[in-house]
């Protein structure tokens, strides 16, 4: 989600991330500058639009008045009449001229909810703004089920504020929320580590979400329902102080100690003591819900509201609202950056690995392109495997690197097995392909042949090769790049069905001048049961900026060989875009469309039925 207050360009966002994006509108303008403004939002390719409806004043926001931090010139809600003075028709006007998705942003009352449905918008968005617009507002989730009931299914629901653990989503989901949002979190993160930072946050809620989910005894998120939830009292008395994460502990410790219990059945008085120089303030209807954060629901089915969790808000670095201790800008833990959940475990089939030691493993002397320049040491590629979550990957031959010497890879993964295999690279249409294969698999156990030469894909020369990758039992990974090529690797596929082949980056569909001949090329191909597809970041990286009939086209491949036999692999280094990471991650976002359960496969079930010996590191 990228915001209209949020430097810098929306362009220059939208060419920065790879990465599914929706763009929030904050009205500055008239209908000229809001059509000018969606114009630019569709050419830079947002999937989503969202229109922000709870804005139409500024707050006053005591907390950055406190720090005497000020509004950047840049940023300062200038034109803001122009917000308030949206009505309903406006939305509809807006959400026709976008012809995107719509969301609605800043939905807080089941009127507004249902208003919103009745306008045709297809989410609404429950958000009180991180608490900072309208003081001692209800929190999100205190709304979240009144909303769910009027919207129904006629609009998906998100929710934010205050999210900051991965028991706090468990909540909103179970409450019907389809998606949860955060912001905070994302921004102590990004103070920290940067681009690893958000990442590793992200890390921390998944771990969370699902130790949760599991301690719950429950094994998927659609079923969790209101019945998980148990309504609680917060474990620190509301306070005007109490949004300070920082807050010096003996604060929260002596105002606790002056705040009577409602647990208890005692009323809360009119004013809250709170010691050093902070006066006595009446705080008449002060709501445990102000600030944005979630009420203290605690999951159902292990706490009892009769016995309340021990309080444990009294220290810097300490959620008052929730009863977890949790770190405040530090995060000192081992960058594991796609989540662990996403898969059980990654394997990326299509690495490459270019010695620095050039003595031993010397380039062919007509070696050229990137593996003349960069080298990518099997070293360095297990780090960086390890920084992105990656279990296991196939050590793919380069084209034109060193030839037809396979030691490379096959030196490298033997280094690092079972986390790693080789494949290799033959000419099928040589006298002696088959005799070459076989040493390379029995004794330098290469498990798979990429096949390199000049020669057709179905030219019978290749027999021999291919039944000996029967006897042998390797995959054959194989080029493409025309529609007729992909009919001649047909050909040969159906000659030889024992053997699993798969074209590499979609066999060149992202390249095909006839992108409609190549998709039913390919779901030809696909009527081979032996037949697998291989995505790369070669085929996934253009796949934003196709026009919606090109992603229909491409969505048809994926349906025709199915998930199942649908595999990633990252092209790494060769596809550098973003580094490793950044390919793992296009890799898990690029096909949106796809269930989570088909991503499992395509991210590492569908390899590991190709090369069941791969096994991920051990986890301590």
């Amino acid at each position: 989600m990228v915001s209209s207050a949020t430097p810098p360009t929306l362009e220059d966002t939208a060419a920065a991330a790879e990465s599914p994006k929706m763009f929030q509108l904050y009205i500055r303008g008239d209908w000229a500058w809001v059509t000018g403004m969606i114009d630019r939002i569709k050419a830079a390719g947002y999937q989503g639009f969202c229109l922000t409806v709870d804005s139409a004043l500024y707050s006053r926001r005591e907390r950055p008045m406190s720090s005497r931090w000020s509004v950047d010139h840049t940023r300062a809600p200038q034109h803001r009449e122009w917000q308030a003075k949206v009505t309903w028709d406006d939305v509809v006007r807006r959400r026709d001229y976008a012809g995107l998705p719509f969301l609605l942003k800043g939905i807080m009352a089941p009127d507004d909810a249902a208003l919103a449905v009745q306008h045709g918008v297809d989410a609404v968005w429950v958000s009180n703004h991180g608490g900072r617009q309208l003081d001692h507002g209800e929190g999100t989730l205190d709304v979240l089920p009144e909303i769910m009931d009027v919207v129904g299914d006629a609009a998906e629901v998100v929710v934010d504020g205050g999210i900051l653990r991965g028991t706090d989503v468990i909540k909103a989901l179970a409450l019907g929320a389809r998606a949860v949002a955060i912001g905070k979190l994302q921004g102590w993160g990004l103070a920290d580590g940067g681009q690893e930072g958000v990442v590793r946050v992200l890390d921390i809620l998944d771990e969370e979400l699902r130790v949760s989910m599991g301690l719950l005894g429950v094994t998927a998120v659609d079923q969790l329902n209101p019945s998980s939830l148990r309504p609680a009292h917060p474990i620190t008395p509301p306070h005007e102080m109490r949004a300070w994460v920082h807050l010096p502990g003996t604060r929260l410790v002596e105002a606790q100690a002056a705040w009577p219990s409602r647990r208890h059945g005692r009323r809360l008085p009119s004013a809250c003591p709170l010691v050093g120089s902070m006066p006595r303030r009446l705080v008449p209807c002060v709501s445990r819900r102000s600030q944005g954060t979630a009420p203290a629901c605690r999951l159902g089915g292990v706490i009892s509201c009769a016995r309340p969790l021990p309080r444990r808000g009294e220290g810097p670095g300490l959620l008052p609202w929730f009863p977890h201790l949790r770190p405040c800008g530090t995060l000192p833990w081992r960058l594991k950056a796609i989540r662990s959940g996403a898969t059980p475990m990654i394997i990326d089939t299509h690495t490459h690995v270019v010695s620095s030691d050039q003595v031993t493993h010397p380039l062919d002397p007509g070696a050229r392109g990137w593996s003349t320049e960069v080298s990518n040491d099997v070293e360095d590629l297990i780090a960086a495997m390890d920084r992105a979550g990656v279990a296991c990957a196939t050590l793919v031959q380069p084209n034109a690197t060193y030839g037809l010497d396979n030691a490379s890879p096959c030196d490298s993964a033997t280094q690092y097995a079972p986390r790693t295999v080789a494949v290799g690279i033959l000419d099928p249409a040589a006298l002696d392909a088959a005799d070459q294969l076989s040493p390379w698999v029995n004794e330098r156990g290469m498990q798979g042949v990429r096949l390199q030469s000049r020669a057709e894909a179905d030219d019978p020369r290749g027999d021999a090769l291919w039944q000996r990758a029967t006897s042998l039992g390797v995959p054959i990974a194989i080029g493409g790049g025309q529609p007729e090529q992909v009919d001649r690797m047909r050909h040969m596929g159906a000659r030889h069905p024992t053997v699993r082949f798969a074209p590499d980056h979609c066999a060149g569909w992202s390249g095909a001048a006839d992108k409609a001949a190549m998709t039913s090329a390919l779901e030809r191909l696909a009527q081979l049961p032996n037949a697998y597809m291989r995505l790369s970041s070669t085929s996934l990286g253009p796949y934003a900026d196709l026009t919606p009939p090109e992603q229909a086209l491409f969505r048809r491949v994926i349906e025709a060989f199915t998930p199942q036999r649908v595999m990633w692999g990252s092209n790494f280094p060769s596809s550098g875009a973003g580094g490793y990471l950044g390919q793992v991650q296009l890799g898990q976002t690029a096909l949106a469309w796809l269930s989570d359960d088909d991503r499992r496969w395509i991210m590492g079930e569908t390899a590991h039925t190709l090369w069941p010996m791969l096994q991920g590191p051990a986890r301590g």
